[in-house]
This record gives C-alpha cells, structure tokens and sequence, in this order.
C-alpha cells in the first residue's frame, strides 16, 4: 500500500511540473520550432516507473490547458508516453541511450500533427529536423544534467545506507522520502531556474541596448 501511494505520489508531482514549467515558457514549448525544458523530465523513467504516468498525463494537462487541438492532445501525448516506455526499457543500458526515445518519438510524431492538426506549411522533412534539434538540447543536453545530478545523490544515498546498517538511514520509508525529495528539488532548480535566470538576461540586455534613431 506505501508502494503504490509512493508510486500515485511521484507521478503526481512529475506530472505537476512538467504542466508547469510548460505553462511558464509557454512561447518555447508551442510550434514548428519549440524547446521544451519540461522535455528533461523524459528522463525521469530511467529512474523510476512511477515517471511514465506521471509525465503521460501532464502532457495531457499541459496540452489541454495550453490551447492544443485534439489532436495535439492524443498524439502529442502518445509520443511522450512511447519515449518514457522506452526510456524505463534503456534503463539498465548505457545511462547515455536514455534521452534517445523522447527525442526519436517526438521528432517523427510531433511534424506531422503541425503539418495536418496546425496546418503549418513547412516540409515534414524539415519540422522532423527543427523539432528534433529542441528534443536534442531539452532531452540531450538538459536530460542528461539533471540525470548526472540525480545518479550522484543516488549513489550518496546508497553509501550512507551501506556504511550506517544500524541508523535511521536503513529505514526504506525515509530513503524513498529522500530520493523523491532529491527528484523534485533538482527538478524544479533545473527546470525553472536556469532558464528563467537566461531569459532574465535577455530581457535585460534587450532594455540596455539603445534605441535605434531615424533621420528626418
């Protein structure tokens, strides 16, 4: 029974950032040429199997609530689920092949709901590649930060608990609180910090330019 409310608890709280961090750059994470940084937490089924719904039905949330069509919607999240199934099949390969299905599924799913849902006219051929280069430095690059932060707390937690047998560190209820406690810190420093401390600085350095003068 604690299994499977840890396992409600941790999907929730997955699926709860990914519609927020969505939300809040909302002009990166919708269109022909879009970077989701809630993409990074494609990674989390590496982890844990409870990350599968979780990031499925945020996806849903984060559509439904951010003005996707239907379609969007259902095939939309149909490749965030493909690419966290696959994602939790990787898990016991190299920690490197993780990011690969999000960034596959989405590549070739996500171009043909733009081009028949959204109408953009573009090549498919050339939406694969600009939605596939987004995957990349969401799922690739920022995935892979977040899943080295997360394996070196893992391997903290799995040291303590080794060398103090005998302490409060051997209790499996308080190790799951501090594993889950390190998935939704990182998480949200991540996601949320980082790149609202870049958009931060364009938009200051933007203020800081000088307006441009026009003869009359």
């Amino acid at each position: 029974k604690k299994k499977g409310t840890q396992f409600l608890a941790e999907a929730a709280v997955i699926g709860a950032i990914l519609c927020g961090s969505d939300f809040l750059f909302a002009p990166l994470s919708y269109g022909e040429i879009q970077i989701r940084f809630s993409e990074a937490l494609t990674i989390l089924p590496f982890f844990t199997p409870a990350a599968i719904p979780g990031l499925f039905v945020g996806c849903i949330i984060a559509n439904l609530f951010g003005g996707a069509i239907p379609v969007d919607i259902i095939f939309g999240s149909i490749a965030t689920l493909i690419g966290a199934v696959f994602t939790y099949r990787l898990r016991s390969c190299n920690r490197f092949l993780a990011p690969i299905p999000p960034i596959v599924s989405n590549a070739v799913i996500v171009p043909f709901v733009l081009h028949f849902g959204y109408g953009v006219n573009l090549p498919i051929p050339l939406m694969m590649l600009t939605v596939g280069i987004g995957e990349v430095v969401s799922c690739g690059v920022v995935g892979l930060i977040l899943q080295t932060a997360l394996l070196k707390y893992k391997k903290c937690d799995l040291q303590i608990t080794e060398n103090c047998k005998l302490t409060i560190y051997n209790n499996k209820d308080i190790i799951a609180k501090r594993v889950c406690n390190i998935i939704v810190i990182r998480t949200l420093f991540l996601l949320l910090f980082t790149p609202f401390t870049v958009t931060s600085f364009l938009f200051t350095s933007s203020e800081n330019t000088p307006p441009s003068t026009s003869g009359e």
